[in-house]
């Protein structure tokens, strides 16, 4: 029996709410404040930046590999399960990761944590909330993103704060690991499957021509480049940034507090763009994203007075964050919802080659070069993926794969 017009419409709000909670948790306490937490780790443990780098390259590539999981698991459990099992692996995982004793420990843990990452945001978050909000979806997907990119903003203070008090970098972990099994519960009650679940499973069965047809096609291979150089330049500054700052004179309170802001000023920017994608070309935002990426990278790289690094942080925080909503909204208008969400996922997966930016920077840093010289060269690879993006076509729906 159809929905009731007022009780769809709560329903969808409901989704709306816990798959960005989702987002916003998922998002803090790993990219977002992992190079904070792993810069404190690597003092007690003795690290090197290449070591404590490593931890992002671990993440990325892990949670790509990872990346079959929520295709899978939406189609046999569906979005709400897919969502509690992977909250509940954060949780276990979690405490785990606030017991470690070495460099490989923390590194096992944090691949466990990828595959948790994979099973709450991006890839999930998108198939429910497109699925609730159908010809709204660009607009509702921007909301989704920009109330999940408060993860950004809230997650390296939050980690900073808890590492500089008594709680310590393992009370971080635990504290992380309550705040899992709470939200476990609030996506069992709140998340329902959307309408078109049964018609359109998880976005297509991963097999046949019209899946290869589309993963060959130009627009997917753009659009995964574009989210996957972003991603690069998203990892290294998520590493790096404490490090290179406190090398060129800053303290590590201004790092998170430049990541804090960054989020946050990118989180307001993408909640704008979601309006915007249905005034302007999608095409002409994630040019426009993508150039403001790299602006970004160069000002830190090459900072020397305090406002170039001021100045970084809405150009990095809108640039990066307005790209992968602008990648996300085109899928599905290209694709469709269940299409789109499949090519989410394999753009995800995609992104395992971005795992070498913070590995890289860290073996230039170890090598006395410092990180600017990758954070630079990162920046200035999205320039020509921004040409190309305004070649590709404008959006015009073809069938989803069987």
């Amino acid at each position: 029996m159809a929905m009731p017009d007022a009780q769809g419409g709560a329903r969808e709000w409901a989704v709306l709410a816990a798959a960005s909670i989702a987002m916003v948790f998922a998002t803090g306490t790993t990219y977002a404040s992992l190079g904070v937490v792993a810069f404190a780790m690597a003092e007690e443990f003795g690290w090197s930046a290449r070591e404590a780098g490593g931890v992002f390259t671990v993440m990325i590539f892990a949670c790509c590999l990872a990346q079959p999981l929520p295709v899978t698991l939406l189609r046999k459990v569906g979005g709400r399960w897919t969502m509690v099992i992977g909250f509940a692996l954060f949780a276990v995982t979690y405490l785990a990761t606030a017991l470690v004793t070495g460099l490989l420990s923390f590194y096992a843990a944090i691949a466990v944590t990828a595959a948790a990452f994979a099973m709450v945001a991006n890839t999930p978050g998108v198939f429910l909330v497109a699925g609730w909000s159908a010809a709204r979806a660009p607009r509702m997907i921007g909301l989704y993103l920009m109330l999940g990119t408060f993860g950004s903003a809230l997650g390296p203070p939050i980690a900073q704060a808890l590492i500089s008090s008594a709680f310590g970098w393992r009370g971080f972990w635990t504290v992380m690991a309550g705040v899992a099994a709470i939200i476990a519960v609030i996506c069992a009650v709140a998340v329902r499957e959307p309408p078109e679940t049964a018609r359109q499973g998880s976005g297509g069965s991963g097999s046949g021509p019209g899946l290869g047809a589309m993963l060959a096609s130009p627009r997917f291979l753009v659009l995964a480049a574009a989210m996957v150089f972003t991603q690069l330049c998203v990892m290294t500054i998520s590493s790096t940034a404490p490090a290179h700052l406190v090398a060129r004179g800053w303290d590590g309170d201004l790092a998170a507090s430049l990541l804090g802001i960054q989020g946050l000023i990118g989180a307001l920017g993408i909640g704008v763009s979601g309006f915007l994608t249905q005034r302007l070309s999608p095409r002409l935002i994630l040019a426009v994203s993508l150039v403001m990426t790299t602006a970004g990278m160069l000002l830190i790289a090459g900072a020397q007075d305090l406002w170039e690094l001021y100045l970084f942080a809405p150009l990095f925080g809108i640039g990066w964050s307005v790209t992968t909503l602008a990648i996300a909204v085109l899928l599905v208008e290209y694709f469709g919802n269940a299409g789109g969400s499949t090519a989410l996922a394999a753009i995800w997966m995609a992104t395992g080659a971005s795992a070498v930016g913070p590995w890289l920077a860290g073996v230039m840093a170890d090598n006395g070069w410092g990180f600017s010289p990758a954070l630079g060269a990162f920046g200035i690879l999205l320039l020509p993926i921004a040409v190309a993006v305004l070649l590709i076509g404008r959006p015009q729906p073809i069938a989803e794969p069987a």
